[in-house]
C-alpha cells in the first residue's frame, strides 16, 4: 500500500531495529543484510534509529558495518562506533527523581539507564523479558541512592493495558517536560523533551548536508512516529501500528517477512 512518493533521489535511510530491522528471532535476515550493503555500495548512507541503548545497539550496527553514528535512547544519544558522542539529551536529576517516585506507585518494573548502563530496583516477569531482548547485563539498586549521573533515559515495563493508563497520566504531569512514548506495548519509556528520534535524525543528516527530503526512514512503532514524518518517505512495516501506516508514505511487509529488503528495493535498488 502506497500514500505518496518523493521524487528526491533517497540518499540517507534510518531504520528502527526491533520489530524492524530485527525479526522475531532478534536476528538480521540475510535478505536484508544484502539490501542495506547494495545500498551503501551505490553510496546511501544508513544509520540505525533505536530506542536501545547504545551499547544494544552497536552488535548490528557493526554486524552491517556501519559508519554513520548510531541513533539510540529513542534519539537521547547519538554516538558513532569508536565512541565520539555526537549529542547526549539526558533527564535532570531532580527531574528523574520526580519520575521514579511518580512510578513507583504503579508498582512495575523500572528500569533507569545512567551512563549506558541498565539499573533497576528489581526484576520481575517484564524486567527478565527485557534483559532477554536486549541481551544487556543490569545491576540492582535503590534510587535514590543509586542515581550517580542524570539518566539518559527510564523506562516502565508491564501489563499494556496499565501502561496506557499510566501514560495518559504521565503525560499530564510531566508532557511539557518530557518525551513520553511507547516502544512496544509493554514498554513505557521518559526521556528528555529533546530526546526525538526525528531530531536527532536530523542532526546526523546535517552533518552530511542531506535534506529531510532525501531521507527514508522505517519503522513499526509509536516510538517512529516522528521520524517517519520527518523523512520524505516514511515507510511503515506491515505489522507497525494502525496509526503509524496511516502517516506513511509506504507500508511494506513485516519484519519476518523481509519488509525492510522489500522497501530499499523498491525505492532505491530497482
Amino acid at each position: 500500500m502506497e500514500k505518496r512518493k518523493s521524487e528526491n533521489m533517497i540518499k540517507m535511510v534510518a531504520l528502527d531495529l526491533d520489530d524492524t530491522l530485527l525479526n522475531s528471532d532478534i536476528k538480521i535476515s540475510e535478505r536484508n543484510k544484502k539490501a542495506i550493503r547494495a545500498c551503501v555500495e551505490k553510496g546511501v548512507h544508513v544509520t540505525v534509529a533505536t530506542g536501545r541503548m547504545f551499547r544494544a545497539a552497536t552488535p548490528f550496527a557493526r554486524d552491517l558495518s556501519l559508519t554513520l553514528p548510531i541513533i539510540t535512547y529513542q534519539g537521547a544519544l547519538v554516538k558513532t562506533l569508536d565512541d565520539q558522542e555526537i549529542l547526549h539529551h539526558v533527564i535532570e536529576k531532580e527531574m528523574a527523581l520526580h519520575v521514579i517516585d511518580f512510578l513507583k506507585h504503579y508498582k512495575m518494573q523500572v528500569n533507569v539507564y545512567m551512563a549506558d548502563e541498565l539499573y533497576m530496583e528489581k526484576m520481575d516477569e517484564f524486567g527478565s523479558r527485557y534483559v532477554h531482548l536486549s541481551k544487556v547485563k543490569h545491576q540492582i539498586t535503590t534510587f535514590p541512592d543509586g542515581m550517580f549521573t542524570p539518566p539518559t533515559k527510564i523506562l516502565m515495563a508491564g501489563d499494556a493495558r496499565v501502561l496506557d493508563e499510566v501514560q495518559t497520566e504521565a503525560l499530564q504531569v510531566f508532557g511539557k517536560e518530557l518525551t513520553i512514548t511507547k516502544s512496544k506495548d509493554y514498554f513505557l519509556e521518559f526521556g528528555n523533551v529533546h530526546s526525538k528520534k526525528s531530531l536527532a535524525l536530523d542532526a546526523v543528516a546535517k552533518t552530511l548536508q542531506i535534506k529531510p527530503e532525501e531521507i527514508m526512514a522505517i519503522g513499526d512503532g509509536m516510538n517512529d512516529y516522528d521520524m517517519l514524518e520527518y523523512a520524505g518517505i516514511g515507510v511503515a512495516m506491515g505489522n507497525a501500528q494502525q496509526l503509524l501506516k496511516e502517516i506513511a508514505s509506504y507500508v511494506t511487509d513485516t519484519n519476518d517477512q523481509d519488509g525492510v529488503a522489500k522497501a530499499l528495493e523498491k525505492y532505491i535498488l530497482s
